[in-house]
């Protein structure tokens, strides 16, 4: 499982652009692709974006070579996207 949370700093972090602070700019420049994706979308940019990067994260990791993509195919392995709501504490899956 992929699980992304909302309100999530290293997105906003991504968003905002510029230089991000510690081991965030490892992970921004993989977020810009979600941000990219979700720019002209309606709604809230951070939870457009949030959604986006882990149902993309999840879909990498599903044609990873040569172990993952192989027990996917197989239906020996499952990957999903979820969003956990930080206020409420559910956890809503995306993928």
């Amino acid at each position: 499982m992929v699980l992304t949370h909302s309100n999530c700093g290293a997105v906003k972090a991504a968003i905002e652009g510029g230089e991000a602070k510690g081991h965030l700019s490892s992970i921004t420049s993989i977020i810009r692709k979600a941000l990219d994706e979700v720019k002209t979308k309606s709604g809230d940019l951070l939870d457009n974006t949030i959604r986006a990067n882990a149902t993309l994260t999840s879909e990498k990791l599903k044609m990873s070579e040569p172990i993952l993509i192989e027990l996917v195919n197989d239906g020996k392995l499952k990957v999903v996207s979820a969003y956990y709501h930080l206020s409420s504490g559910k956890v809503e899956v995306l993928s």
